[in-house]
């Protein structure tokens, strides 16, 4: 009976531990994008500063319409790919920047981006879905816009979607934020800490 129970013990905090790991994005912290490695630059960009890809690294710029220039502007079907200094999961969210504020006109803009993830440059990207800069909240507000998703991995491209038009050039990157990976240390954590359960438990079963 006592090996029953300690067999049954082991197994749902093995479990319990195995589900940690897979999904270790529950002690993440929050981690912008550091690097662009590749600017496939669309059309309808005109200005020199849209084409800076280092607008779209770090925190998000949420400063006014008229004097926020901090962003990166992919031109209409352009696209970017960025990577995070390490792996990411779990979310993504962007922040988008659409003037006209004091025209009352960002509704006129309706600019969305599809967005990928993968683990190699030249991979398989898996798709994670699509943000509107409008609709979705993705434009001057301090929580953006996110979406969540599973899996690891490595690079996440921004793909434009928006419709072309006069004085368009397509969804304007503020910043991208995701969840880091916790370090190995944390997993081990982790470990150590279930096989301390494990223990506890069975001293309590065989005590009884």
């Amino acid at each position: 009976m006592k090996t029953t129970i300690k067999s049954a013990i082991a197994l749902s905090v093995s479990l319990a531990l195995t589900t940690l790991v897979a999904s270790p994005s529950r002690a993440g912290s929050i981690i912008f994008a550091n690097q662009v490695e590749q600017f496939n630059e669309g059309v309808g960009i005109k200005d020199s500063y849209r084409r800076n890809t280092a607008n779209a690294l770090g925190a998000p710029q949420l400063n006014a319409y008229s004097s926020n220039k901090d962003f990166l502007s992919l031109g209409v079907g352009g696209s970017a790919i960025f990577s995070f200094g390490q792996k990411f999961t779990n979310k993504v969210t962007l922040w988008e920047t659409t003037w006209g504020d004091y025209k009352g006109k960002q509704s006129g803009y309706d600019e969305q981006v599809e967005i990928f993830a993968s683990n190699s440059l030249n991979g398989v990207w898996t798709r994670l879905g699509l943000i509107k800069n409008i609709s979705d909240g993705a434009y001057n507000t301090a929580a953006g816009a996110s979406l969540s998703f599973t899996g690891v991995f490595q690079y996440l491209k921004l793909v434009d979607k928006s419709a072309s038009g006069r004085d368009r050039d397509g969804f304007d990157v503020n910043g991208i934020a995701t969840e880091s990976v916790p370090e190995p240390f944390t997993i081990a954590g982790m470990a150590l800490g279930a096989s301390g359960m494990i223990a506890a438990r069975r001293r309590r079963a065989k005590n009884a």
